[in-house]
């Protein structure tokens, strides 16, 4: 299958492309919510502005994928591959990246507002002024990680390997000191 022809399917109502093999394909622009691309092999595409809120895009592969300002509020994006792809002023607001591989990842003013990321690898990801706000990061790697002016106000931070390697239990108090020191860099 092509990106014509997905596009057209869409556009006739189906919604379920599973298994799609489409590297480097370029679907900027294109408007496909709820559709679901799971196990996709979508590595190094340009879905620059897509509009793909409730995608389900479970254990795609999407690195070094171009998501600069994609809608993906809602989306299930499950173990999905980011690796090294761009998703600056992306909107990911409540989508799930439980287990998600976001190491190397730019998600400089991105919204993950509510977002679920559990366990997700977050390594030398550039976070810089990134919303994580009531975001939920237990278990999540951001060892080495940018996180300068990101803002962590609400997010659950429990169990979670910090920039500097440590690992620290949740406390009001710290967590304060990490907002604190975020807003001073």
């Amino acid at each position: 299958m092509n990106v014509s022809q997905l596009l057209e399917s869409y556009r006739t109502g189906q919604l379920e492309f599973i298994h799609l093999v489409l590297p480097q394909a370029n679907l900027a622009g294109s408007s496909l919510p709820f559709v679901s691309l799971m196990a996709a092999n979508l590595r190094g595409a340009d879905l620059r502005g897509a509009f793909l809120p409730g995608a389900n895009l479970v254990q795609a592969k999407l690195q070094q994928a171009n998501l600069v300002k994609a809608n993906l509020i809602g989306a299930d994006l499950i173990r999905v591959n980011l690796h090294r792809a761009n998703l600056q002023s992306a909107l990911l607001s409540s989508s799930n990246l439980t287990g998600a591989d976001l190491s190397q990842a730019t998600l400089t003013q991105a919204s993950l507002t509510g977002a679920i990321v559990c366990g997700a690898n977050l390594r030398a990801a550039n976070l810089e002024h990134v919303s994580l706000r009531g975001a939920d990061l237990r278990g999540a790697d951001l060892r080495d990680a940018n996180l300068n002016n990101a803002d962590l106000e609400g997010a659950n931070l429990q169990c979670t390997i910090m920039p500097d390697g440590s690992y620290q239990e949740y406390s009001e108090e710290w967590a304060s000191e990490l907002l604190a020191a975020s807003q001073a860099s």
